[in-house]
């Protein structure tokens, strides 16, 4: 009997999304470690990188080395508040991961980053979070899961949706309904509406792809749909507290400011007073943000019924924001530096490709929706890593199409 031991070249993603909370819930506290090591891995794997992606490398290398000289100068300290740098820190696995892919990358697939998302979210909600799928918690708004790890069940469910459209199977057409169902009833409205974006701009690329809308896979899923849709319909509308709940939900997401003091619910104005109150602080610092000295502020945002700080001084700031985060720690220079080489080269694969696999699709359009996710909410650690493994994958997608003459010179040659 021969041992395949391909599992062991997941590890790296199996690392990355071991950060999430389902794997934190289990007992996988290594966040802080596994960051480090990555951050190492990123100088490991220096000679795979292409020389765009060096100069992107080696600008994070030098932008690091000058936050560790002023840490230095300022607290006689390296890595001055650890708080700080290891924003700068994460981005490293960008780098690691994508380095590892180009060299052992045609070992894994996306169906690897499924096992292991679905194998840790199913252990959590069985084993932690069991009464986060009550109809009390529904109702309560008692959210056992986070909203990272909801937002994790996207890559799953535009995978079984491309996977259907492609082969019609019944197993994927009611996967996608399962993991969706599960993204609505945890009721992260952020995540509801990265995964409207997302197949949406899944949508637009099916040509790219190649997949079909037919009768074939379209009758079939409209007939579920329906039938869903009236059964779920008519238990929804029997029970009114569950109608309540649903139509509030959707309120909240077509008003996002709202001024409802009184909804302890409503973490939209929650982000929204947050980032009024630090605002004048990015206005002042735009370059290159506050950096150290931001930690060093006090606490700006208060609670509106009490009057006192949200959070501890000392502790940071807890940005809701990927964006009022970077802005206000970085600057701009280090909100462009973080994505627009992304934005860039995934845009030219999009240019340039000839056509797409379903896991070049999936991931492009889990990227479009990483960008409204951080709207909302900081990135989670595994979205660095995971980002690095999308620029490797669609890297493939950006080889340009032969040239019917040059293909034509070649055979005649041969």
């Amino acid at each position: 009997m021969k041992l395949s031991l391909r599992f062991l070249y997941l590890l790296p993603l199996f690392l990355v999304l071991s950060t999430d909370a389902t794997y934190d819930g289990l007992g996988f506290r290594l966040e802080k470690p596994i960051i480090v090591l990555l951050m190492l891995a990123s100088f490991y794997f220096y000679r795979e990188y292409k020389s765009w992606f060096r100069v992107w490398f080696c600008v994070y290398v030098l932008y690091f080395l000058a936050l560790c000289l002023e840490g230095y100068y300022l607290y006689n300290r390296p890595l001055g508040h650890l708080h700080v740098s290891a924003k700068m820190m994460v981005c490293f696995s960008i780098f690691s991961l994508y380095g590892f892919y180009k060299r052992f990358g045609e070992k894994v697939s996306i169906k690897g980053i499924i096992f292991i998302i679905m194998t840790g979210f199913i252990l959590n909600a069985l084993l932690v979070n069991s009464r986060a799928f009550s109809l009390g918690a529904f109702l309560n708004h008692e959210r056992g899961i986070s909203s990272d790890s909801v937002y994790l069940l996207i890559i799953p469910l535009l995978y079984n949706f491309n996977t259907y459209l492609k082969e019609a199977h019944w197993t994927n057409l009611f996967s996608f309904l399962l993991v969706a169902f599960l993204i609505f009833f945890l009721q992260h409205r952020t995540v509801w509406v990265s995964s409207v974006v997302c197949l949406f701009v899944n949508f637009l690329l099916i040509r790219r792809a190649h997949l079909s809308v037919s009768l074939r896979n379209v009758l079939p899923f409209a007939m579920v749909m329906l039938i869903l849709g009236l059964v779920a319909s008519t238990y929804v509308l029997s029970d009114e507290k569950i109608s309540q709940k649903i139509s509030h939900s959707f309120a909240q997401i077509l008003n996002p400011t709202g001024n409802d003091k009184d909804d302890e619910e409503s973490t939209s104005e929650w982000r929204y007073q947050q980032n009024l109150a630090y605002w004048p602080f990015i206005e002042e610092n735009p370059v290159f943000g506050m950096r150290f000295y931001g930690f060093d502020l006090p606490i700006q945002f208060y609670s509106i019924k009490d009057g006192e700080p949200v959070f501890e001084d000392g502790t940071g700031h807890h940005f809701h924001s990927l964006y009022v985060d970077r802005l206000f720690y970085q600057g701009l220079f280090g909100l462009l530096l973080l994505l627009l080489p992304m934005v860039y080269f995934l845009g030219k694969a999009l240019i340039y490709s000839p056509r797409l696999s379903i896991e070049q699709l999936v991931l492009l359009a889990y990227f479009s929706s990483a960008l409204i996710f951080g709207i909302s909410y900081n990135w989670p650690t595994y979205i660095y890593g995971l980002l690095g493994y999308v620029l490797f994958r669609v890297e493939v997608a950006n080889i340009p199409r032969p040239q019917p003459e040059k293909q034509a010179l070649v055979l005649a040659q041969a």
